[in-house]
């Protein structure tokens, strides 16, 4: 069957997305499990509710890993307990313009986001619920600066290419009951969907190095990522997702 890509209606302005982000048990266990492969560090910090740091792969997608900090019980907590490690917590769109002006456009869409942002001066962010996207949370963000403005601030070293040898993440799969309707969510955001002949379709992003894949599935929710070349054992595109724990 003939693909067919489907218009953006009003998107972001010059959105991309930036990054996935998985829920592990152990922070620094999963980042050195992928500087060991070639991966590169961008960043991280810790948050009252949680730890993340973000690696980047062979391709230059990132990857951000999440975690429990030492303080009090968090989301996190919850979200290991029910999903278990490895599985993926979140995908982050960064737009071009001011976080309000998103909000604005995607609220013509029809879609509501929550948990409005702005108290940092460089990271302003809103989240698209996991019943409107589907058994996942999308996070709308605005940055002041690039990566290496992040890694100056925080007194890190400035992130380094990565081996282009290092694995390299291509899509994350998910399922969706009503593709259709996830469609728009994800042309909203500011992709250009492309039917893949079989209920599904791809959402690409053209500054983005990976895709968002979602098939007609019985439920809805991220299924895994698309990573070629990892060793014997390490599950990519079906659950759970064993990466890096």
């Amino acid at each position: 069957m003939t693909t067919v890509t489907y218009p953006r209606g009003m998107p972001l302005t010059e959105a991309v997305l930036d990054h996935v982000a998985i829920a592990v048990d152990d922070v620094d266990a999963a980042v050195s499990h992928w500087l060991g492969r070639g991966a590169v560090p961008v960043g991280g910090g810790e948050a009252p509710a949680f730890r993340s740091e973000q690696v980047r792969l062979g391709n230059g997608a990132k990857l951000e890993l999440i975690g429990r900090t030492t303080g009090e019980p968090s989301f996190i907590d919850g979200y290991l307990e029910r999903f278990g490690p490895g599985r993926v917590h979140h995908v982050t769109i960064k737009v071009g313009t001011s976080l309000a002006q998103a909000i604005e456009e995607l609220d013509a869409e029809g879609i509501q986001t929550v948990d409005r942002n702005e108290s940092y001066p460089h990271w302003h962010e809103a989240f698209v619920r996991p019943s409107v996207v589907g058994g996942m949370i999308v996070q709308i963000a605005w940055a002041s600066g690039t990566d290496a403005d992040f890694a100056e601030r925080s007194g890190r070293p400035a992130p380094q290419s990565p081996d282009p040898a290092a694995p390299h993440l291509l899509a994350l799969q998910m399922t969706h009951v009503d593709p259709p309707a996830a469609r728009a969510l994800w042309s909203a955001v500011g992709a250009t969907v492309t039917d893949d002949g079989n209920g599904g379709f791809e959402a690409q992003w053209s500054a983005s190095p990976m895709v968002v894949r979602v098939a007609l599935g019985e439920r809805s929710g991220p299924v895994g990522l698309v990573v070629p070349g990892l060793a014997p054992g390490e599950r990519t595109d079906v659950a759970p997702v064993l990466l890096g724990v």
